[in-house]
């Protein structure tokens, strides 16, 4: 259809002569058009003037003359409910509403004898219509550019409920709905009639439940262009079309590149050439009535989407009519097709027939139906017709009707294969049960499919073009599909695919001479919801070609090799896969993308669990491999884990990454028990293992390592390694932790460098708890970084070395077992140190070994500190901190008699917090360190640089008091030794209440 140049139109329009131009100035500052002030002219405007108002808000309530036009520009027209704008116009437009106006019409708008463009709504404006639109001019030869109503360029037409718009005699459409980001919106009543074309719709046209549009016109009742959208809820008629040229333009409906969606009631009659072509894909959801019609009734070039009700009566020719190569015809589980009495074919759609609904075909004289592919999911009955039905490439039986084709050389030899009920196979004649000649042809099942005794089974073609490949349907077993196999007698699969699968039943293969399930080449995504269950084959259990997604169930049970062999693009689990006793390995994924968020299973393989090179363990998703001869989880180059991966009992290690292996991360649970190496062994320098997120990594039970790596390791949230030889070894790599992380071995964590930097971080946020040794070794670097503790640490057992490589203490170091031995060796505390209490201690006697602070520290110690075998609601406190001084000071007679205390250290500005209970050690001695006051600081007994090793006297400790050195126990303070020394010129002091406690 020829488009309009609207700018060239208001231009001549701006040419003609009219007797006066009025425009409105708002003077009189009202609202209202009746106030003769609110024109420039002071006056208001009369029959004949060219009205204009720009950029105000006006009120009409009453009826005008009639105007040769109206123009409102960026401005509100408010027509009352007693209002009635009259014009008429003769010259190109009538009526513009342009430049982001908005019209509200309560009344009428009438507009007789108008010539050209009636309406003209443009550039993002709006009409909301209560009220009524009457168009029509006086019949004449048709002109161009002769609409009544034209939306251009965002403009919007919101016609309400009650409302009416009546359309007349117009030369070319009664309604133009020029450019794509048009909108008309009808809730009331639209009447055209009488015109050349009826609805021209290139934007957007809503039709809404109670909306009606009624259409006689002599050409094309409702042309949709340019990738326009017409949805209708409500009822349309088309009726009359009767003029038919050479260019074949008496169409009831014409589409091309449109988006039509009928969800009311569009009746067509009478139509001389075809009542609808769709040139695009339409959907009909509501009512479709098609009578008498001279040629095919419905013509598809593109995809007729049904899922109303589509009636065909006594078309001369087809009564559904398309042979190209994109005509498809698609009825939905609600649709309804009636075709009776055409002339010739009653359907006749060569690419495609999808059905789930139902379709009647009656009297036909050529086919009832005719396609090269009928899906049938629905109810499809052919009566009285010369061919019933016609299928050049795939069949398909519903569940209620069956579907028969006669005089088949093999079992069934077809393109494809839809069963909704019930079909047995066996011994076709070429020896195939059930062959596909066409990959791209689907195939579904959603009854009962069963192929016994078969010399083979379900097959594809032998050779398949690559094409093909990339454009092969799936196999589909519906939910209520059952495929039986079994006994295949010749040395070949259950099934032989080269098309991806789509399982939503139930696949049941037992006693094949190969693979239970052999796919090769397949592109496509394959998809199982239902289940699969494959027993005693010779070969693998299940070679999957392409992409699966499963969200069932997938068992396989004594295959003669592996399990399930992911060969090419990878696996999505969302549902369930079991594998059990396989001499190979169980489940072997590829390169591609392998997600699991349900539940994968391993048992008894003799060589490894799972193999492969990526997978990923959502949310939701499980993992457990028990019992592999070889590694659980082996050659993983990339391992990330949101859900919960539990191993058990590997007979080498739990998870295995080689050189060139990317990362492991962890969001969720990782479980790994009885080990006969390490349970997590990373052999590559680029393979980091990240803790993060909510992750919680479990290791028990590890005969050699919980985890070896070469590469760093990144703790955000839980770590917990427990019996195993040594907790962590890093070998030229970094720890940081910044979560919780509890190592429980001999060894905790040893760092190994192999001519590279070991980093150690534990960061403010981190907790580390320890039941063995921290071994930072010195590093082969020139000035390597510090190793840095900024968080807290709670060594419980086990040693630090001497060599901190750069100890740096930002945070709360908890070191229960005194094992920080000297503090000489590039130790710095820039935090908080805890040790135990050794010794009784005495009321009111302050102890000045169990915090030793640095100036500012992060972390601050409470002041007051508790009991804690207190059992009550309220404890009180049994002594007191002063930071001043880094001292405790025990209360009340019962503090020779604790057992242990209860401090708490904080971050404010981070909100962090740790309980810590310190116990009271009283038989702390196994053996006795000698060490020497040097006064390097001052005479304070209780400074530790005042001693040769760094640290206070306690009751372990030999002290000799050198020759001329002064040492000093400050006032009410409690100083320990067990045994003291003092050499000649050396001179000891002690201030009012100080003790010493000499336990030798």
């Amino acid at each position: 259809m020829k488009k309009l140049v609207f700018l060239v139109l208001i231009f001549l329009h701006n040419l003609q002569g009219h007797c006066s131009t009025i425009t409105w100035d708002g003077g009189a500052g009202s609202l209202n058009w009746s106030d003769a002030n609110n024109w420039d002219s002071n006056s208001l405007p009369v029959a004949g003037d060219d009205v204009v108002i720009n950029s105000d808000s006006v009120l009409l309530d009453f009826s005008t003359p009639v105007y040769s036009s109206v123009r409102i520009d960026d401005a509100i027209l408010n027509i009352k409910s007693n209002g009635s704008l009259n014009l008429s116009n003769n010259g190109v437009i009538g009526f513009t509403i342009t430049d982001s106006s908005k019209l509200y019409n309560y009344g009428e708008v009438s507009m007789l004898d108008s010539e050209g463009i009636s309406v003209y709504v443009s550039f993002g404006s709006i009409v909301i219509n209560f009220g009524t639109f009457d168009i029509q001019r006086t019949p004449t030869s048709p002109t161009s550019n002769d609409e009544g109503i034209n939306l251009f360029n965002g403009a919007q037409f919101l016609n309400f409920l009650g409302a009416e718009v009546y359309i007349r005699n117009k030369g070319t459409f009664g309604l133009f709905i020029s450019t794509s980001n048009c909108v008309l919106d009808n809730y009331g009543y639209i009447e055209i009639t009488d015109t050349n074309g009826g609805l021209d719709n290139n934007g957007t046209l809503n039709n809404y439940a109670s909306g009606e549009i009624k259409i006689n016109c002599k050409k094309v009742g409702l042309d949709l262009f340019n990738l326009s959208t017409t949805t209708n809820y409500g009822e349309i008629w088309v009726s009359g079309v009767s003029e038919i040229n050479t260019s074949n333009d008496a169409e009831g409906i014409y589409r091309f590149m449109a988006n039509l969606q009928n969800n009311g009631r569009i009746r067509l009659n009478n139509v001389q050439g075809n009542p609808i072509i769709i040139r695009s894909p339409w959907e009909n959801h509501g009512e479709l009535i098609i009578n008498n019609s001279a040629l095919e009734s419905i013509v598809i070039d593109d995809t007729l989407k049904n899922s109303g009700i589509i009636t065909v009566n006594q078309s001369q020719n087809a009564g559904i009519f398309g042979d190209g190569s994109s005509s498809i015809l698609q009825n939905f589980g609600n649709g309804e097709i009636y075709v009776n009495q055409p002339w010739m074919s009653a359907i006749y759609v060569t690419e495609k027939i999808d059905n789930e609904g139902l379709i009647s075909v009656r009297q036909s004289n050529q086919y009832g139906l005719y396609s090269d592919s009928l899906i049938n999911n629905g109810s499809a009955s052919a009566v009285k017709c010369a061919t019933g039905i016609y299928v050049s490439d795939f069949l398909q039986n519903g569940p209620e009707d069956m579907i028969i084709v006669d005089s088949c050389n093999t079992g069934i030899n077809i393109g494809g294969f839809e069963n909704r009920g019930v079909v047995q196979v066996s011994n076709g004649t070429f020896g195939k049960s059930l062959e596909r000649r066409k990959v791209t042809s689907p195939f579904f099942n959603d009854g009962i499919l069963e192929i016994s005794s078969s010399h083979q089974s379900l097959y594809d073609p032998l050779t398949v073009s690559y094409s093909d490949h990339q454009n092969a349907a799936h196999i589909h077993n519906g939910t209520n599909g059952h495929i039986k196999v079994l006994n295949v007698t010749s040395n070949t699969p259950g099934l032989s695919l080269k098309s991806p699968l789509n399982n939503e039943g139930i696949i049941e293969i037992n006693g094949t001479g190969m693979q239970g399930i052999y796919m090769q080449d397949v592109i496509d995504t394959s998809r199982n919801s239902g289940q699969i269950f494959i027993n005693n084959t010779v070969d693998e259990g299940f070679r999957l070609s392409g992409f699966m997604v499963n969200s069932g169930e997938i068992e396989i049970d004594s295959s003669g090799t592996n399990g399930l062999i992911v060969a090419t693009e990878g696996l999505q689990n969302n549902g369930r896969i079991e594998i059990d006793h396989t001499p190979g390995t169980g489940l072997g994924l590829s390169s591609g993308d392998n997600l699991n968020s349900g539940v994968i299973r391993v048992k008894n393989s003799l060589n490894h669990g799972i193999s492969g090179s990526k997978l990923i363990n959502v949310i939701g998703g499980g993992v457990q491999i028990i019992n592999s001869g070889n590694n659980a989880i082996s050659g993983i180059k990339r391992f990330i884990n949101e859900g919960i991966v539990e191993i058990r009992e590997a007979g080498k290690h739990g998870i295995f990454k080689t050189y060139h292996s990317d990362s492991l991360i962890n969001y969720g649970t990782i479980q790994i028990t009885d080990i006969d190496s390490a349970g997590i062994f990373f052999d590559s320098p680029n393979s980091p293992l990240l803790n993060i997120g909510s992750g919680q990594i479990n290791i028990s039970h590890a005969a050699v390592i919980g985890i070896y790596t070469r590469s760093d390791i990144l703790n955000e949230s839980t770590l917990d390694i427990t019996n195993t030889g040594i907790g962590i070894v890093q070998s030229g790599s970094a720890f940081t932790n910044n979560g919780y992380a509890d190592i429980k071995c001999p060894v905790a964590i040893e760092f190994n460098p192999s001519g590279f930097q070991d980093l150690f971080n534990n960061s403010r946020t981190g907790m580390l708890e320890l039941e063995g040794s921290l071994k930072l070794m010195p590093s082969p670097m020139v000035n390597p970084p510090d190793q840095v503790n900024e968080g807290y640490i709670k060594q419980l057992s086990g040693t630090m070395p001497n060599i901190f490589n750069d100890f740096v203490n930002d945070g709360v170091y908890y070191d229960q077992n005194d094992s920080l031995t000297a503090f000489t060796s590039g130790f710095t505390n820039k935090g908080i140190i805890i040790k135990p209490q050794i010794g009784r201690m005495s009321q009111g006697i302050k102890e000045m070994d169990i915090i030793h602070a640095a100036a500012k520290p992060a972390f601050s110690v409470a002041t007051s500190w508790y009991d804690p075998s207190y059992v009550g609601t309220f404890p009180s406190s049994v002594g007191t901190y002063s930071p001043s001084d880094d001292s405790f000071k025990p209360r009340g007679v019962s503090a020779p008699l604790l057992k242990s205390l209860k401090l708490t250290v904080s971050h404010s500005p981070l909100s962090i917090s740790h309980d810590i209970i310190i116990p009271v050690v009283t038989k702390p001695c196994t053996n006795y360190r000698p060490m020497n006051f040097i006064g390097a600081v001052s005479s304070d007994w209780h400074t530790p640089e005042n001693w040769d090793n760094g640290r206070l006297p306690d009751p372990c400790s030999i002290v000799t008091l050198q020759n001329g050195q002064t040492v000093n126990i400050p006032v009410e303070t409690h100083a320990r030794t067990n045994r003291f020394l003092s050499e000649p010129g050396s001179v000891f002091e002690s201030d009012a209440g100080a003790v010493l406690e000499v336990l030798d």
